[in-house]
């Protein structure tokens, strides 16, 4: 759970701007993320995001 937070100015581009962040960023490296509660959360002026979402898929087994 995240809650009750003020995030100001958070997220932005990472590794030579390769990938660009959230505030809160969420990454699943090949499964899901069960149970996530984002409350009460303030984010201000985020330089990219204010929140974001990734998942990788696992290889394929073929």
């Amino acid at each position: 759970m995240i809650a009750n937070n003020a995030l100001h100015r958070t997220g932005g581009a990472f590794w030579n701007e390769d990938q660009e962040f959230g505030a809160i960023t969420l990454f699943a490296q090949g499964q899901d993320i069960p149970g996530v509660t984002i409350r009460d959360t303030e984010i201000l002026d985020s330089t990219y995001d204010g929140s974001s979402s990734r998942r990788v898929a696992p290889p394929s087994r073929g």
